[in-house]
């Protein structure tokens, strides 16, 4: 089920990221790479997205153990992207892919697989990645969405925690007009 729980160990580990650094190889896995980072930033998620392939070795090598790294890849096979999860992994980061094949390398690569398989529209490849694509962008929006609730529910009890609790007390009595002649 695409809402399972990979979806929700997602989306708990996107709230509870210092950051989000998203990525994806050619054209349409960079854009939608691009649009979930602008998604989470709405929902106060410090997200960023880059589609050139030396920055993002850059920032996977410089990101903090806090950060998720979200690969998006149509077919999970792209190898460049597949070693940029095996090396964020191994400095600690957490990975999440997006892609529409659950045995590929990036999905045993990741800790959590989003799987996406979008309608086919015609009998041409490229109809069939436009539909895929659309399924991934509506699954990256729903989880930015997700995160954004998880984390306003979490605020909610911290809010009330930290607020400061004032004792009442009445208002100093005000001594009434006298009226002069």
């Amino acid at each position: 089920a695409v809402l399972g729980d990979a979806f929700l160990q997602a989306v708990q580990l996107v709230a509870g990221a210092s950051s989000v650094l998203c990525i994806g190889a050619e054209l349409s896995s960079a854009a939608v790479a691009r649009l979930t980072a602008g998604m989470l930033t709405k929902f106060a998620v410090r997200a960023v997205a880059e589609d050139h392939p030396s920055e993002q070795r850059a920032l996977v090598e410089v990101a903090d153990p806090g950060t998720v790294l979200f690969v998006v890849s149509y077919r999970g096979a792209n190898e460049r992207l597949v070693d940029l999860t095996t090396t964020a992994r191994s400095r600690g980061l957490a990975a999440i892919s997006l892609t529409n094949n659950a045995g590929s390398p990036l999905a045993r690569a990741s800790d959590v697989s989003l799987l996406t398989g979008g309608p086919i529209l015609f009998d041409d490849p490229s109809a069939r990645r436009i539909g895929a694509r659309s399924a991934q962008f509506a699954l990256a929006r729903a989880l930015a969405e997700a995160v954004g609730a998880h984390r306003a529910a979490q605020a909610v009890p911290t809010a009330q925690r930290a607020a400061p609790q004032t004792p009442r007390t009445a208002a100093p009595a005000v001594p009434p007009r006298t009226q002069h002649p």
